[in-house]
């Protein structure tokens, strides 16, 4: 594979795992190739009224990055928030300051462990598609339930899915990040169904968030905007049948609750030797629909969830006035 002059580096995102994160710098560690990539790690600040043991796991933090950062010849930057930025903020602080040195980044968070060979396939990638328009992320991993139906190795959608992605710098400039900038009403009904067709499900987070203001404080799907502005573009992402990262977040030590999802991740490592890069970069209709026939039952699912756990704590708030 031709490979150009893109230096690409990692954005990792960290808060308040401390062991989660020394799982993924080890993944990193055990890949040879990290050597070549410049890392920049981001630490969120602490929240307003923290406990002891919340300011004892950004210490720890704190000390598992300067190891990190001196075991081997990495060339690692690590970046503190003073406050507590919540994820949508932090990725767009994090990824500001990528971009004003290069022109695509990888991105980790804590939770995401890289495999053997992800480096190099997310290289790879990056430099096959960078003059191709129509590309705007590259995946690290697929879900296990649609390799029954997408019989192929490398395949396009239009969604992505955030860990372990990596992305151009000319592609996430242009997304507007000011939510309340949308016109929302804009769209029709119509527009939404298949919206949330094509988007395998998140269509129902996404309205939800677009029309229930309540709900806002506990989305912050800086990823779903990042695919709308390029869904709207009839952009793609890249997607493979096997996996680059295991994701070990879905321990309810995050935003996640344990066991969510966890069983759809497929388990099958990438190969970046005879992994399959795409010339033609048009959507198969079919895997849209193969895609929208597993995914949009598991996310209707998990909305009503979301949506009912709101509902009674709005209820419970208003008997108590």
């Amino acid at each position: 594979m031709k490979e150009n002059s893109l230096i690409i580096p990692v954005m990792i995102l960290c808060y308040q795992r401390p062991n989660h994160l020394a799982e993924v710098l080890s993944g990193l560690e055990d890949d040879p190739l990290s050597v070549e990539f410049p890392i920049y790690i981001f630490v969120d600040g602490l929240k307003i009224g923290h406990s002891a043991e919340e300011k004892n796991n950004q210490e720890e933090i704190l000390e598992i990055i300067h190891k990190f950062s001196e075991n081997g010849n990495r060339h690692v930057k690590h970046f503190v928030s003073p406050e507590n930025k919540g994820v949508f903020q932090a990725v767009l602080w994090g990824t500001e300051i990528v971009f004003k040195e290069h022109d695509a980044l990888i991105y980790l968070e804590e939770d995401v462990v890289p495999k053997r060979g992800y480096l190099l396939y997310m290289k790879s990638a990056l430099n096959f598609y960078k003059d191709n328009k129509q590309v705007y992320a590259i995946n690290a991993y697929s879900f296990k339930e649609i390799e029954k139906y997408i019989n192929v190795s490398g395949f396009t959608a239009y969604r992505f899915r955030a860990p372990g992605f990596a992305t151009y710098k000319r592609m996430w400039e242009q997304v507007e990040w000011n939510i309340n900038s949308i016109r929302w009403k804009k769209w029709s009904p119509i527009f939404w169904l298949k919206f949330n067709k094509n988007s395998w499900g998140w269509g129902w987070t996404l309205f939800a968030y677009a029309f229930f203001p309540a709900i806002r404080s506990k989305i912050q799907p800086w990823d779903i905007l990042f695919f709308l502005h390029h869904y709207l573009r009839n952009r793609v992402a890249i997607w493979s049948n096997e996996s680059a990262v295991i994701n070990i977040g879905l321990d309810g030590s995050g935003i996640h609750e344990a066991g969510e999802f966890e069983q759809d991740y497929s388990k099958k490592t990438i190969d970046p030797e005879s992994a399959v890069y795409l010339t033609d970069t048009e959507v198969d209709v079919s895997i849209i629909n193969a895609g929208a026939k597993v995914l949009i039952p598991l996310y209707r699912r998990k909305s009503f969830k979301t949506g009912f756990k709101l509902f009674r704590k709005v209820a419970a708030r208003w008997k108590k006035k």
